[in-house]
């Protein structure tokens, strides 16, 4: 902890952890850039704001990487590390070397919107928002996302992230008008997910209070399939644009990003993209 910039000078690597306003990030790093030498990395931690945009406010834009711990950090293995074009830099092995050192599973993505995880991860959950907007019962959605093998269904994940941070950070991915209003009308009436006790579940010392049932088998195969089809789509794009270099680092990302169950090898590997 330091409480002066000044005392970063001898720093070769930066790295903000600050809440996910561009406005603030942008002021944040601008000052940095002018206090700081030249050769100090300065990388974001954000985990959806564009870091060309962030970039933006520097004079030495190149100076600028991601480096997107998961939350909780001190729990979570994977890092997204960021690049803008520039993946073949000398510095991001040194990056990538960084994670390693700490104990942690780099996976070097492209700048694009969600960067890998949550480009994957949101959609799922919109889809699983929308299915439930249309008649589904949340706790069957979750209940198959449970026998599928997930550490929790998409309802009760939306729920836990917070349903201002899924609208929030779904803006640059984009979502049906259908479920944006669902997730703006929730969080006028000031029900944010665990955060607040209540979202689509109330919630009572950090657990979802939902009813847990066997289901129908063809059911329960018809909305995993159904749900997981943008994710898989997503998947596939990032890989097809060049965003991700390999089909197995998205299976990693998503394995150790999100707790995609880890016997189907990921999600491009368990629908033979992989």
């Amino acid at each position: 902890w330091v409480s002066d910039i000044s005392q970063l000078s001898e720093c070769e690597l930066v790295i903000e952890a600050i809440i996910e306003d561009f406005d603030i990030k942008a002021e944040l790093f601008a000052s940095l850039e002018t206090r700081l030498p030249d050769k100090t990395i300065l990388a974001t931690n954000t985990s959806a704001l564009d870091l060309d945009e962030i970039a933006s406010a520097l004079a030495s834009s190149d100076r600028l990487v991601g480096l997107h711990f998961f939350n909780p950090a001190v729990v979570m293995p994977l890092v997204e590390v960021i690049h803008r074009g520039t993946y073949d830099a000398p510095i991001f092995d040194e990056l990538m070397k960084l994670v390693l050192n700490l104990g942690k599973m780099p996976i070097l993505v492209r700048n694009s919107p969600g960067f890998i995880v949550n480009r994957a991860l949101l959609p799922y959950i919109y889809e699983a928002l929308a299915c439930m907007i249309s008649g589904e019962r949340a706790d069957m959605i979750d209940q198959a996302f449970i026998a599928y093998g997930m550490p929790m269904g998409p309802i009760e994940l939306a729920d836990q992230i917070g349903l201002d941070v899924c609208l929030d950070a779904g803006a640059p991915i984009g979502m049906a008008d259908e479920v944006r209003r669902l997730l703006t009308d929730k969080i006028a009436a000031g029900e944010l997910g665990r955060k607040t006790g209540r979202g689509f579940y109330q919630w009572q010392d950090k657990s979802a209070i939902r009813p847990r049932a066997d289901y129908d088998d063809d059911k329960v195969s018809h909305l995993q399939n159904h749900i997981l089809a943008p994710l898989i789509k997503a998947c596939q794009e990032a890989v097809e644009n060049g965003d991700v270099t390999h089909a197995d680092f998205v299976d990693a990302a998503l394995i150790f990003g999100m707790g995609y169950p880890r016997h189907t090898g990921g999600p491009l590997w368990a629908h033979g993209q992989s």
